[in-house]
C-alpha cells in the first residue's frame, strides 16, 4: 500500500534509488518506490472536487467475474461522493509525499502540496460532512459526524506541518503561530 512504500522509504532512504526497476519512471531521478507511492496516490487524487473534497471508494454496479484481465472490464466505474474524513486521510498522504518528492522534483512537491492543502480545508470544515437517505437502497440513513475527526486530523496536520516548513512566507509563519 501507499503507506507501506512511504514508511519504508523514510525508514531507510539510502536503500532506494532511481533505476531500481524496470518502468518507464525508472530514468525520471526520483527513486522507484516513491514513484510506485505516487502511483499508488494518483487515483485518490484523480477523484479530488475543486472543492478539494476527496472520494472514499472507487465502484461500480456489477463484477464481470473471474479470468477477465481490468484492461477488457466493459464496466463504467464512479467515485463515491467526497467525505471529510477521507479527504483529510488523503491531505495526510498527499502532503507525506509532497515532503518526499521535494529533493528530488520541487514542482511535483508543490503540486501535491497545493492538493493536500485543498483537501485539508475541504475536511476541516464541518459543513461538508456527507450525508445520504435511503444509503444502498437499504431503507436507512447514513451522515458522516459533523465534529472533529480526531485521527484522521492529526496525521493530517502533522504531515502538512512537516511539508510546509520552508514553504510558508514569514506573514503564514506568524498568523499560525498565533
Amino acid at each position: 500500500t501507499f503507506y507501506d512504500l512511504v514508511q519504508a522509504y523514510e525508514i531507510a532512504p539510502e536503500n532506494f534509488t532511481d533505476g531500481q526497476e524496470s518502468t518507464s519512471e525508472s530514468t525520471n531521478g526520483i527513486p522507484d518506490i516513491l514513484d510506485e507511492a505516487v502511483w499508488g496516490l494518483q487515483i485518490w487524487r484523480n477523484s479530488q472536487r475543486t472543492s478539494g473534497g476527496v472520494s472514499a471508494r472507487l465502484e461500480t454496479w456489477g463484477y464481470i467475474g473471474p479470468g477477465v484481465c481490468p484492461e477488457d472490464d466493459p464496466l463504467r466505474y464512479y467515485f463515491s461522493a467526497p467525505g471529510r474524513e477521507y479527504s483529510l486521510r488523503y491531505a495526510g498522504a498527499a502532503a507525506q509525499l509532497s515532503r518526499l518528492l521535494k529533493p528530488f522534483d520541487k514542482d511535483a512537491s508543490d503540486s501535491w502540496f497545493a492538493s493536500a492543502m485543498s483537501a485539508y480545508n475541504f475536511g476541516m470544515e464541518e459543513n461538508n460532512h456527507y450525508e445520504r437517505s435511503n444509503y444502498y437502497a437499504g431503507g436507512f440513513n447514513f451522515r458522516e459526524p459533523q465534529g472533529p475527526i480526531n485521527l484522521a486530523t492529526s496525521l493530517a496536520g502533522i504531515e502538512i506541518f512537516l511539508a510546509s516548513v520552508g514553504r510558508l512566507t514569514e506573514p503564514e509563519r506568524v498568523e499560525i503561530l498565533d
